[in-house]
């Protein structure tokens, strides 16, 4: 490329980031677009016939869910709905019954967790009333908020940021049968700043990484030679050469493998032992690409042609144990339908699977299988997340993930990243990939779906990981979401009136990503890894002109500044916790030929602004200390 034509391309961007504006959204309204029930309202001229029904022994989730729905309602209409139990509930007069109530029962309303799972819902209206049915508790506080939504627009973005609309004096009953289940099962929270509270990871319909895992000594992951190592049998030919992962076959030893096999059971029953609630236990590779490459694990990656073939036969083994045991006297009390689960990941990555052109299938290598409760965990790490799954230089890991679904047969959790771990404060733009990882995932009908992003910062994220929360939270749930349609929504919502100026700002980000996958090499094997404190990727006119951004951000919201000084704040610290990107990478890329008055004051900045927001890390497990030790 010729020095005169990068300098004609970043004379474009910089123009963009001038032209580029986006649009003040219409005063939101309420659902117009369904049909009512004539003459019924849920709240008309701030008065409301109806209640909330609850079940006698309510959970906490659906005590939740009602909190939140009528919390949001009386910001809508300045309604509030009585809640009753429904052995306190006469029958008399209107209703919104949420969950397994009596008035459910005596419906004949049908509906299963075969069909809605755990977190599937039902709304309907029945006469002049109003029933949320989950597949389970989960399901009726996600019917609550998708309720809110048809009624009053209402939207999570974040903790502290949300939209409905208010002022409605007259709010009618819908006629409704609506039907929703997510398109993965289990969506797991992927920055720490969701995981850690119960109000976004409800709200955004996600859940905890860990919830349903049993820990075996103290271990949910990376766990496999926990289950070996306190034995009393435990020899060398359990472990490769270095004793960095197990050896699946015990070197070809039966007699080593039936013990090996004997210590991995004993550990696994004791954990659910302890454990009686959980449902789920990984048996997995430790954190490194070791592997065994004895004689006996070679000639089963010969065999089946994939090295993963000896976990998966090595856990068939270990799961029909358990089974057995489950029907046992003394396993009775602690038989569930478990689910083992293991790592694709690393030299384990590939699946002992061939591709059929016959059938359009990847067949399994000699009759390998996973057996019933046998959960495969694919974890493409090296992956290229600045492109999807489906693109060419990615093809080995839409292999892989095409093979195992085929193989798993809906026994499959995916594992995918969205960050980079050396740089949590750059921004990693991989907008335009995830909804196509996440179609291809539903596409192989992927169990649960886990999006690492910064899992150890518990108080504020950057690098626009607050607007990837709320995406992929949308897309976890129906993979056809169109994911620019979501963006404009979060923009308006999350940052108000300086809505436009943030959008410049980002868009500028996706043009300057597409220009470095273009010339820059941005791009290749492991990602999550590339080192983007690169000048060559963040020009610097560009930087500096972002920091003009932010301050035309702050001016649009300064009038709220006095008529409403909390939305004030909560719009500005949103705008700082995107600026704090940008100071990061001013300071690590242009420390060498800016001022030092100037890069201070960049690095003072930061500091500030990241104490404000509560900023703790600075890399993956790395302190946020540990950057200000670099720099001052």
């Amino acid at each position: 490329m010729t020095k005169f034509r990068r300098i004609i391309i970043l004379v474009f961007i910089l123009s963009m980031m001038l032209s580029i504006a986006g649009c003040d959204s219409d005063s939101n309204t309420a659902d117009a677009g369904r049909p009512v029930v004539d003459g019924q309202y849920l709240a008309s001229n701030g008065e409301t016939e109806y209640k909330i029904v609850i079940p006698e022994n309510a959970s906490s989730l659906i005590q939740i869910a009602v909190s939140d729905f009528n919390k949001f309602f009386f910001e809508a209409t300045g309604v509030s709905m009585p809640v009753v139990k429904d052995s306190e509930f006469n029958g008399d007069g209107k209703f919104i019954s949420v969950g397994e109530t009596t008035l459910l029962k005596n419906t004949e309303i049908t509906y299963s967790f075969d069909e809605l799972g755990r977190d599937g819902y039902k709304i309907i209206t029945e006469g002049d009333d109003l029933y949320l049915i989950g597949g389970a508790d989960y399901g009726s506080m996600y019917a609550s908020y998708e309720l809110l939504g048809i009624l009053v627009d209402w939207d999570y973005f974040a903790q502290d940021s949300y939209v409905l609309t208010k002022g409605l004096t007259q709010l009618p009953l819908y006629d409704l049968n609506v039907t929703d289940v997510p398109d993965f099962p289990i969506r797991v929270a992927s920055d720490g700043v969701v995981e850690t509270s119960n109000q976004a990871l409800y709200r955004l319909r996600q859940r905890p990484l860990t919830e349903n895992f049993i820990f075996v000594k103290n271990h949910w992951a990376h766990n496999s030679i926990q289950f070996i190592k306190d034995s009393p049998d435990v020899n060398d030919t359990w472990y490769n050469a270095a004793k960095t992962q197990l050896c699946y076959t015990a070197h070809g030893d039966a007699q080593q493998y039936e013990k090996m096999q004997n210590a991995c059971f004993e550990t696994l029953k004791e954990a659910l032992i302890q454990t009686p609630d959980r449902d789920a236990v990984t048996f997995t590779i430790e954190d490194n690409s070791d592997y065994c490459d004895c004689d006996a694990c070679n000639a089963m990656k010969a065999q089946y042609g994939a090295l993963s073939s000896t976990v998966i036969l090595f856990l068939n083994d270990l799961n029909a144990r358990v089974r057995a045991w489950f029907e046992t006297e003394e396993g009775k009390p602690y038989a569930r339908n478990l689910r083992i689960v293991f790592f694709a990941y690393n030299a384990f990555e590939a699946a002992p699977a061939t591709y059929n052109s016959s059938t359009g299938k990847y067949e399994p290598n000699n009759g390998i299988k996973m057996d019933d409760g046998v959960y495969c965990m694919l974890a493409p790490i090296r992956m290229d997340y600045y492109r999807p799954i489906t693109d060419p230089l990615n093809q080995e890991y839409y292999t892989n993930l095409k093979s195992w679904g085929d193989l798993a047969q809906g026994n499959l959790y995916l594992w995918y990243y969205s960050t980079n771990f050396w740089n949590y404060h750059a921004p990693y733009d991989c907008f335009d990939s995830f909804a196509e990882n996440y179609r291809m995932a539903a596409e192989c009908n992927a169990y649960y779906l886990f999006d690492q992003r910064q899992v150890d910062e518990r108080t504020t994220v950057t690098g626009w990981s607050t607007l990837k929360d709320y995406v992929c939270s949308k897309l976890g749930w129906d993979v056809d979401r169109n994911p620019e349609e979501l963006i404009d929504k979060f923009f308006e919502g999350y940052f108000g009136p300086a809505a436009p100026e943030m959008r410049v700002i980002f868009d500028q980000l996706r043009l300057l990503t597409e220009y470095n996958k273009e010339y820059n090499e941005m791009g290749g094997n492991a990602t999550i890894y590339l080192s983007l404190t690169d000048e060559k990727f963040w020009p610097k006119d560009v930087l500096q002109q972002w920091m003009v951004q932010y301050d035309l951000a702050v001016e649009k919201i300064a009038p709220l500044k006095e008529s409403n000084p909390a939305l004030y704040e909560s719009y500005l610290e949103h705008i700082q916790k995107e600026k704090i990107s940008t100071l990061y990478l001013l300071v690590e890329c242009y420390s060498y030929n800016t001022s030092v008055t100037l890069i201070d004051a960049y690095k003072a900045e930061f500091k500030e602004l990241a104490d404000k927001l509560g900023v703790t890390k600075y890399h993956e497990s790395s302190d946020i200390s540990n950057l200000y030790d670099k720099w001052f």
